[in-house]
């Protein structure tokens, strides 16, 4: 990884079963306000070891730096949450989502 696939890994894996895996990095992917470096990307693992970004977060409302673990929901989408971006009720990089992925 690095660069757009993106860096530093954060969280642990969601296991999908089949030896597919969803995964979060803090930096890497679109250079966005919070990081030149990189937003942080949500990224995929297939069943034959292929890694892949599934999504490039751009910051502001969007979100910037996921952290924690990705959820599987009941509605088979992807959540978790990002650190930075969303609303900036005090200025600067904003205080944070909560995300949904639709693989």
């Amino acid at each position: 990884m690095g660069g757009s696939g993106g860096a530093i890994p954060h969280g642990g894996l969601l296991d999908l079963g089949g030896g597919r895996f969803y995964g979060q990095t803090d930096t890497g992917g679109m250079s966005c306000a919070a990081d030149p470096k990189g937003c942080g990307t949500l990224f995929r693992i297939g069943n034959t070891g292929q890694f892949s970004v599934g999504y490039a977060f751009t910051g502001g409302p969007d979100g910037a730096k996921p952290q924690g673990q990705p959820i599987l929901g009941t509605d088979g989408s992807i959540y978790s949450v990002a650190g930075r971006g969303g609303s900036a009720l005090a200025g600067g990089d904003g205080c944070g989502t909560i995300y949904k992925y639709t693989p």
